[in-house]
C-alpha cells in the first residue's frame, strides 16, 4: 500500500494528531480519520498512532494515499480546487508595513473586509494566497489570521499571524493591553479639547436597523477612548481627532464618538444626519501600534502608516491644516 509522508514542522509540534490530520483530510469526518487510524491507514513514524497522541516537531506522519483526494496537493492547507475555481488576487505587496517570521503587517484600504463573508474579497484571503505562494514554512497545521479587525470603511493597520508563537504571544498582548492602537478620524463638530469616554456598548436589534450594530448602554461591556483634537477646519465645522483606545470593542469609536456629540463624517450608520443611509463612507484610520519594548517577536517599539490619499485629500480640501504628526 503507498503512503504519503507529512513532516511535522515548529508550528505542529504539541498538536493533536487528529487535530492535524484534519488540515490533512478536510473531506473526511472524525469518524472517517479514527476508522483509518485504528486500520492503521495512518501511521506516526512507521508504528501504530492514537488520534489523542502528541505530533512532535520532525515527526512523520504517514497516510494511504487512496485517503487524499488526488486534486489537492495533500502538503498543502490549501485545495487547489478553490484557488483554480475562485482566484484569489495577490495581496498588494506595497501594502506591507511590517513582516518577520511571526508577524505580517498590511496597511489595509477602505472598502475591502479583513474576514470573509462580506462583499468581494477580503484581505484575510489575500494574506493567505500571499502565505502559500510566498512564505509558507512548511507546517501541515498552521494557517495564517487576522490577530485583530477593522471595519470594512476603516483603512489602516492590521495584524496577521504568520506563526502560532506569534499568534499566541499577539493574542495574549491584546487581551492584557500591552498593545496600543491609535486611529485618526474626521468628526462632524469642533472638538476643542481632549475628552476621555467611557461608555458600556451592547448589540442592537438587528431587525430595528441594518446599520445601528451597537448601542450605549448600561447592560453592555465597558468601553473607554481619548479623543484628542489635532486640527479643526477652516471652513466647516469638521475636526480631525486622534482615537486611543484602552478597550477593543465593536464599533467602539464609531458609536462613542456619536453618542458624545462628534460622530464621524458620513457614518450614515451612526449619524442620521449623514450624506445618504446607503453610503457608509466615513474617514477613519488605524494609524499606530505601540508594542512592548524588547517583545520576544522583535516588533518595533512603534509601528506607523501614512493616512490614506482620498483622506488626506478630504483634509486639504477642507482647510483642516494639519502638520502629520499624532500624539504619543
Amino acid at each position: 500500500m503507498d503512503f504519503t509522508d507529512f513532516i511535522a514542522g515548529k508550528d505542529d509540534d504539541g498538536r493533536r494528531l487528529d487535530r492535524i490530520l484534519q488540515k490533512i483530510l478536510p473531506k473526511n469526518s472524525n469518524s472517517g480519520i479514527y476508522s483509518a487510524i485504528r486500520k492503521k491507514l495512518i501511521r506516526i513514524n512507521g508504528q501504530g498512532c492514537k488520534g489523542n497522541q502528541t505530533v512532535c516537531q520532525g515527526d512523520s506522519i504517514q497516510v494511504a494515499s487512496f485517503l487524499i483526494n488526488p486534486q489537492q496537493n495533500p502538503q498543502d492547507n490549501y485545495s487547489k480546487d478553490k484557488i483554480i475555481s475562485n482566484p484569489v488576487k495577490p495581496l498588494d505587496e506595497s501594502d506591507i508595513v511590517f513582516m518577520n517570521g511571526h508577524i505580517l503587517i498590511v496597511n489595509k484600504k477602505s472598502g475591502i473586509s479583513v474576514q470573509p463573508g462580506g462583499k468581494g474579497e477580503s484581505l484575510w484571503e489575500e494574506v493567505v494566497q500571499f502565505y502559500r505562494e510566498k512564505v509558507g514554512t512548511g507546517s501541515i497545521s498552521f494557517k495564517p489570521g487576522p490577530l485583530h479587525r477593522l471595519d470594512r470603511f476603516t483603512s489602516g493597520l492590521v495584524a496577521f499571524s504568520l506563526s502560532l508563537e506569534g499568534a499566541k504571544w499577539f493574542t495574549d498582548a491584546m487581551q492584557t493591553h500591552q498593545i496600543k492602537k491609535d486611529y485618526l478620524g474626521i468628526t462632524e463638530g469642533q472638538l476643542n479639547q481632549k475628552e476621555t469616554w467611557t461608555d458600556f456598548l451592547e448589540d442592537t436589534d438587528s431587525g430595528k436597523s441594518a446599520f445601528f450594530t451597537v448601542k450605549v448602554s448600561q447592560k453592555g461591556e465597558k468601553a473607554v477612548t481619548e479623543a484628542i483634537p489635532l486640527a479643526i477646519s477652516q471652513a466647516r465645522p469638521l475636526t480631525l481627532v486622534q482615537f486611543k483606545i484602552h478597550t477593543g470593542k465593536k464599533h467602539q469609536i464609531r458609536c462613542q464618538s456619536a453618542h458624545h456629540g462628534y460622530p464621524l463624517y458620513g457614518d450614515s450608520a451612526y449619524n442620521p444626519g449623514a450624506r445618504s443611509k446607503s453610503q457608509q463612507k466615513f474617514f477613519l484610520h488605524a494609524c499606530r501600534l505601540s508594542f512592548p519594548k524588547d517583545n520576544p517577536l522583535s516588533l518595533p517599539e512603534q509601528i506607523e502608516a501614512p493616512v490614506p490619499h482620498d483622506f488626506e485629500k478630504f483634509l486639504s480640501l477642507n482647510l483642516i491644516n494639519w502638520n502629520s504628526q499624532i500624539i504619543l
